[in-house]
């Protein structure tokens, strides 16, 4: 019923004017992740009115979809162990490991796998300076790529639980030279977008303002027309 209704994108609230259904958005929640139907981006960054249309997805072979989700972690979120695909999957322990057994892959320490054909640019690769400011919003693919004994890479353990929230979502994070050291959420009051950071250690004045040229670049992408960092 729900996809027959969602031929032209529909709000949770107007399928449920249509089909009747209660708990509409956790039936929503649940279609699109089975790919039933595909969620349409609101028409403002700062709505979270999303939209559904019905998805014909043509059907797939489960292992062989499996062993080229394998490849595809590996090539966006590699070196990285077995036991992080099998968190970030979903997929039972065996049939993950079997999927990334598929994979040509190396071994680096401590059981990482990487794509071999990534190997040459991973070596080569140049880390970013010590100073470099990046701001990356909540649920960012960065901070959901691991499991919560895979995250020391991006974040000191003794800051995770100010990085991530009850549930293990990541919060928004500042990170510097690629290290979390802030995490950050933000409000609106009419125009103006109000910034709470959460510092995890003192930041130099040059990184304040170099934070703070973050932000304002944020805030305007975001329409806002005051920026209150706080």
């Amino acid at each position: 019923m729900v996809k027959a209704a969602t031929r032209e994108p529909l709000t949770a609230k107007e399928l449920r004017k249509i089909t009747g259904v209660e708990k509409e958005s956790m039936l929503v929640s649940v279609m699109a992740r089975d790919g039933v139907i595909r969620r349409v981006p609101a028409g403002s960054l700062r709505s979270n009115a999303l939209r559904y249309v019905a998805a014909d997805i043509p059907e797939a072979d489960p292992e062989e979809a499996l062993a080229w989700l394998a490849g595809e972690y590996l090539r966006a979120f590699g070196p990285a162990r077995p036991e992080d695909f099998v968190w970030w999957s979903g997929a039972p322990p065996k049939r993950a490991k079997a999927a990334l057994a598929t994979v040509d892959t190396d071994e680096l320490e401590g059981g990482h796998l990487i794509r071999t054909e990534d190997v040459k640019e991973f070596e080569s690769v140049t880390p970013p300076p010590s100073d470099a400011i990046d701001v990356v919003p909540k649920w960012d693919a960065y901070t959901m790529g691991y499991p919560g004994d895979g995250r020391a890479r991006l974040v000191d353990p003794k800051y995770q639980d100010r990085a991530y929230d009850f549930r293990g979502d990541g919060i928004g994070l500042v990170l510097v030279g690629g290290l979390a050291a802030a995490a950050w959420t933000s409000r609106f009051k009419g125009k103006r977008m109000e910034v709470e950071l959460d510092a995890f250690r003192k930041p130099t004045a040059k990184a304040k303002r170099a934070i703070r040229e973050r932000f304002e670049a944020l805030a305007e992408l975001m329409e806002a027309k005051e920026l209150r960092l706080g």
